[in-house]
């Protein structure tokens, strides 16, 4: 007689052990998660864009200036634009509000072609 209930305790342990185990589960995934995502992407005010160059044509005939902006962004864009200025500071004020830049980067990488 006592080898018999040996036998059945085994079992009975597995059942008690398998019924806690699936209560304690399912409180877990019932509960709400009140801890913030981890990962929180936020939009950047300044893009990854790297200006390359900024080339103007100035036509002095017309009071025009002809720019051409090369930047990286995923891929290498060409971008252009017509200012009515031909004083390079003036040039140099509108390129850089354009570009949202600072002037002293727009110094850095303008060229001037005077026609």
């Amino acid at each position: 007689m006592r080898l018999g209930l040996d036998w059945l305790a085994l079992p009975l342990l597995g059942l008690l052990f398998w019924a806690l185990s699936s209560l304690i589960g399912q409180q877990l995934l019932n509960r709400s998660n009140p801890i913030t995502p981890a990962l929180q992407i936020e939009p950047s005010p300044s893009l990854s864009v790297q200006v390359l160059s900024i080339k103007v044509e100035i036509d002095q005939d017309r009071g025009v200036s002809q720019v051409s902006v090369r930047a990286v962004t995923s891929v290498i864009k060409q971008q252009k634009f017509k200012i009515s200025a031909v004083d390079t500071n003036q040039v140099e004020a509108a390129i850089a509000q354009q570009l949202k830049l600072s002037p002293q980067q727009v110094k850095a990488l303008i060229r001037y072609q005077v026609e």
